[in-house]
């Protein structure tokens, strides 16, 4: 069993002619396989009969280690106890061929792919004799392929994946992109590229020139707006891919998505934040700018409240000497004013004296006029007998010439006494009448002076209440005094924090002028981002 079928063809005498040459052929073709192949054989039963070199390297043994045992040394012990593998050995034995990828194992349970054939070989009766098994290491290309599988597997599960042919037509949609768009399969299938897009840009030039592009095997990659099922819009991270056939020649697209629409509306706010952000850090610029000449102007004022609060506090001192200097006037006042009020009552008094005494004049003139009636009546009794002595003395004739004129001379100063008396009745009359007038007007005096008397008494009772206020005023003039003192050191204060607000006012403006940069970055890097 050493030594394999191929080598016997070889060493085939010439003389055996055409069949010999044709058998060399088989075993030079045979060589070539075992040089390429790894080759093992079995009996039907599946017992190891041979294996080349090629099998025993790939599997990890010699060839000690495998001749006489059973095919299920390279099997798991789960597979040797199958049905379907018992199956499979008692098909080879009725002559039925298999070719497939196996997965078995080596030495020391490596896991080995193969690519095999297992070949039932016929005697000249037809019946199966032995099994030879052609097979070629694929463990590579399949760790390849399952490491690509699970790549693809992967991208399924993350990523929308779809695939088109090269005019834009939809073969084949996952899962995420068929719940990212809002469709069913059966929805998309078979449609055009263009459902995914508003009407006006599938009938744009750049729209086409976008499927020609990738027609021509231009990859192309960015963010798409696209639209899904009831114009939903949806934002995706895209690569579109062209895929190449043997011959080198595309012949379908397809796109790897992520749906980036809740990034997208995030950016979207964060840019319309960041312009908003700008806008208020130009406005706190703008602000502190103000703030800060407001704080100049205000430290400006205070200084000015300053010098104004000093100047008060002097002229309330000069008010508070003023006040005391004044209630002291009021005070002099106060008693000037009683004084005056005393004076008052005595000319009362005394013009109630006069009063009195004008008026018992009045009496004694009515009692003069009196007089004068009786004298006057007197001197016309007095005319009267002068008149009849007259008569008299023109009757006696000579001896009442003497006699006559006596009583001329009486009748004369009876003349004279009317005459007299007259006068003084006028001047009595003229005496009453002043006298009325001079009672009249001591009455009026009497009454003005009473007034005089109650203005007085006026005029003390406020004085007193005047001297009551000045000394309010006096004592809140110096309260005031002490509080424009207070409030000059409150201003001290109040100008020390206004340079504090200036300081304060111009690190604001300087934090609102970096504001504004940063706002001015934030916005530039989400125009990038969105980009």
């Amino acid at each position: 069993m050493a030594q394999s079928i191929d080598t016997a063809l070889l060493n085939f005498p010439d003389d055996v002619g055409h069949d010999a040459q044709v058998l060399r052929d088989c075993a030079a073709q045979v060589n070539a396989l075992h040089r390429s192949l790894a080759v093992i054989e079995f009996d039907v039963s599946g017992n190891i009969l041979t294996a080349n070199k090629n099998f025993l390297a790939l599997m990890g043994y010699e060839e000690r280690d495998v001749i006489g045992e059973h095919h299920r040394v390279f099997v798991s012990a789960e597979e040797a106890n199958t049905v379907a593998y018992r199956e499979f050995w008692a098909r080879l034995a009725r002559g039925e061929f298999f070719s497939a990828e196996y997965k078995r194992y080596g030495k020391g349970e490596k896991e080995v792919w193969i690519q095999a054939s297992y070949n039932p070989i016929c005697d000249d009766d037809g019946k199966p004799y032995k099994v030879v098994k052609f097979a070629t290491d694929i463990t590579q290309q399949k760790l390849r392929d399952a490491d690509y599988r699970g790549q693809i597997a992967a991208v399924h599960k993350s990523m929308a994946v779809i695939e088109f042919d090269l005019q834009g037509n939809i073969l084949a949609a996952n899962e995420n992109f068929l719940e990212a768009m809002g469709y069913d399969e059966r929805e998309v299938v078979g449609k055009h590229h263009s459902i995914f897009v508003a009407q006006d840009h599938a009938n744009s030039l750049e729209y086409r020139d976008f499927w020609d592009r990738l027609a021509r095997g231009e990859y192309q990659a960015a963010e798409f707006k696209r639209m899904g099922k009831g114009e939903k819009e949806v934002w995706i991270q895209a690569s579109y891919n062209p895929i190449f056939g043997i011959d080198g020649a595309p012949y379908k697209v397809v796109k790897y998505a992520t749906d980036i629409t809740k990034q997208k509306f995030a950016v979207n706010r964060i840019a319309a934040t960041a312009k908003q952000f700008t806008h208020a850090a130009v406005r706190l610029n703008e602000s502190s700018k103000d703030l800060n000449r407001r704080a100049e102007v205000s430290g400006e004022r205070t200084g000015e409240v300053m010098t104004t609060a000093t100047q008060v506090n002097m002229s309330l001192q000069c008010v508070a000497s003023g006040a005391e200097e004044m209630s002291a006037s009021i005070q002099d006042i106060a008693r000037s004013a009683s004084n005056a009020a005393r004076v008052a009552t005595e000319a009362v008094t005394k013009a109630r004296a006069t009063d009195e005494c004008i008026a018992r004049l009045g009496q004694s003139s009515k009692e003069i006029s009196q007089v004068v009636k009786v004298i006057t009546s007197v001197s016309q009794q007095t005319n009267l007998l002068a008149l009849n002595a007259t008569i008299e003395a023109a009757r006696a004739g000579d001896a009442g010439k003497g006699f006559a004129v006596v009583a001329g001379e009486v009748k004369e100063l009876a003349r004279e006494t009317a005459r007299a008396t007259q006068d003084i009745a006028n001047r009595i009359d003229a005496i009453q009448k002043d006298t009325r007038s001079a009672v009249d007007a001591i009455r009026d005096i009497t009454d003005i002076i009473d007034q005089i008397s109650d203005l007085q008494t006026t005029i003390a009772a406020a004085v007193e209440e005047q001297t009551a206020t000045t000394s309010e005023i006096v004592r809140e003039v110096n309260e005031a005094a002490i509080g424009t003192a207070r409030i000059d050191d409150s201003v001290s204060e109040l100008r020390t924090g206004a340079e504090h607000t200036i300081m304060a006012t111009s690190s604001a403006l300087e934090t609102a002028t970096t504001l504004g940069q940063l706002a001015s970055d934030l916005g530039d890097l989400v125009s990038v981002f969105s980009h």
